[in-house]
């Protein structure tokens, strides 16, 4: 599909939503044009997938160059609402890669370019290739690339791969998805039982003050040692280095635990009110 053929068809959704295309803030001079190549550099329809998911992607962009004053508040809604019905007609091509899966071959001049992905959620030292994806060959982070969500492994471990796209799929408003339900398997929440055992777990820990050897400005360092505990949730799966996700869910599941203990607390001084000053 043509530049002009989309632009018409633009014409035609904007003027059925009653939206002036140019948005001038003073009547008269229209909005930089950089803005959009500037948004869509970011939030790509194609690669998003719905409109909604564009519009969520693009407001943020939006309040900022309000801020930045590029365009006041009225304008930069009206032009949110340009963008996002474009974003309907946006030319996207379903092809198939060799291993069957879809993807999505832009017009020319989208700016597709290479971008490292997150790789897997956890993962200490794994250097394998990554299944069914094949190796890369020319291809490097920050290079033009031609077919929309095309990937290939770098081997650089980890489950980390090159994707052709034209945004960073790192640096999305979503970032990662470590801690999403999709990354995990075999969840269990823990019970009133868990939380207290941590609790007891939190109390034992030994605080310490220390210097790295390996730290030039020896600065006084906070922490604990893993040799105290190895076994504990807060110590990495290869010992090597303390787990900062598992050490600061322990402090949740420890505030968890001792809430729920003041609250019984609270509850019986109640009663004990009550009992003793009845009305």
């Amino acid at each position: 599909m043509s530049r002009a053929l989309v632009m018409a068809a633009l014409a035609v959704v904007l003027g059925a939503l009653g939206v002036d295309a140019r948005c001038p803030p003073d009547r008269s001079s229209p909005l930089p044009d950089s803005f959009e190549v500037e948004v869509r550099a970011v939030c790509d329809c194609c690669a998003l997938g719905a409109p909604t998911v564009f519009r969520l992607c693009a407001k943020p962009l939006v309040k900022s160059a309000i801020a930045a004053q590029r365009f006041s508040r009225r304008c930069g809604r009206q032009y949110l609402r340009t963008m996002t019905a474009a974003c309907r007609i946006a030319p996207c091509t379903t092809t198939t890669t060799a291993f069957g899966a879809p993807t999505t071959t832009a017009p020319t001049g989208t700016g597709l370019r290479w971008y490292d992905t997150c790789g897997y959620p956890v993962c200490s030292v794994n250097d394998a290739p990554i299944p069914g994806v094949a190796p890369c060959t020319t291809e490097h982070a920050g290079d033009p690339c031609a077919t929309r969500d095309a990937t290939c492994d770098p081997g650089v471990g980890c489950g980390v791969r090159l994707r052709c796209t034209d945004h960073d799929p790192v640096a999305t408003p979503y970032g990662c998805p470590i801690s999403r339900r999709d990354a995990k398997s075999d969840i269990t929440y823990l019970q009133a039982d868990d939380l207290d055992r941590l609790l007891d777990d939190i109390r034992r820990v030994r605080l310490a003050r220390y210097r790295y050897l390996a730290d030039p400005a020896r600065r006084p360092r906070l922490g604990f040692v893993i040799d105290d505990d190895p076994r504990s949730p807060a110590v990495a799966v290869d010992g090597g280095q303390v787990d900062l996700y598992g050490y600061t869910s322990m402090a949740i599941a420890a505030i968890q635990a001792q809430q729920r203990r003041i609250d019984a607390l609270e509850r019986e001084v109640a009663e004990l009110r009550r009992t003793r000053h009845p009305r």
